[in-house]
């Protein structure tokens, strides 16, 4: 699908762009080399224009596909290797009680708009139901896909370095309020909004020391099969075969299927 896609819409550049070139050279000797010069450029600037919105689209078709595919919400794969050990949490960022009976883990990209859309509407209805509640621990992992968003891995070492001065949620969900800002200075104008210490902050952002972290999120996230954003895996809590057999949502999806997954988990037998 993907291919096909991406196919169609490389066709369409080239029908669009050739004529122009050719335009611009018959145009030269009349206008001249700086003309000339200029109208390539304009043409390099539609071309990069064009790959982000091929981009963009190849996302959305991912994330499409990954609704479809689970019109309601599907089985965790199981660990690579046939083993039952969960993933290792220990670090990540987590919301509720440790001793909560149903575990969520969200695989997430600040930059990805289908995330901030789950973040926007569905978050809070989940943490209001269930994390407030005792039910449910709730536990983020990065996984930024640079590719298509290229500030994405920029943004989560800002979410941690806030966590450095106990502020990651709040961090987090300045940056999901805020997607287009998670430029350099855009994080740092952040961090005093929060009134977190800013030079503390840039260090921490310079260091680059939360990379590992983040590659750890991509690592665990490519092992139990996520490949769009946002992804989660559901699972009671302490459950013995770890995730395998975890119930796994994809996509931005209504908070009815996220309810119905938990409630499922939460009336099953430990």
């Amino acid at each position: 699908m993907h291919s096909r896609l991406t196919f169609v819409l490389l066709a369409m550049l080239f029908h669009a762009l050739v004529p122009a070139a050719a335009h611009a050279q018959s145009a030269a000797p009349a206008a001249g080399i700086e003309a000339l010069r200029i109208e390539v450029q304009r043409l390099r600037a539609d071309i990069e224009v064009m790959k982000k919105h091929i981009g963009t689209i190849a996302q959305f078709l991912q994330q499409r596909e990954g609704i479809a595919q689970i019109a309601s919400p599907d089985r965790a794969a199981p660990v690579p290797g046939g083993g039952s050990a969960p993933l290792n949490l220990e670090g990540a960022p987590v919301l509720g009680r440790a001793d909560a009976p149903v575990t969520m883990i969200e695989f997430s990209d600040f930059e990805c708009p289908f995330c901030q859309r789950y973040s926007a509407s569905v978050f809070p209805e989940i943490k209001r139901e269930y994390i407030d509640t005792g039910k449910l621990r709730y536990v983020f992992m990065d996984f930024p896909l640079e590719q298509i968003h290229p500030n994405s891995r920029r943004a989560a070492e800002a979410a941690y370095c806030a966590g450095q001065q106990s502020a990651f949620w709040p961090m987090h969900d300045r940056l999901f309020a805020n997607q287009n800002e998670l430029g350099a200075a855009q994080l740092l104008g952040h961090a005093r909004q929060l009134g977190l210490n800013a030079e503390a902050f840039e260090r921490c952002i310079a260091s680059g020391q939360h990379a590992a972290w983040i590659n750890r999120g991509l690592s665990a996230g490519a092992s139990v099969g996520v490949t769009a954003t946002p992804t989660f895996l559901l699972a009671r809590t302490g459950s013995k075969d770890g995730l395998n057999g975890a119930t796994r949502v994809i996509g931005a999806q209504p908070v009815e299927n996220f309810r119905k997954a938990i409630e499922e988990l939460l009336a099953a037998r430990p």
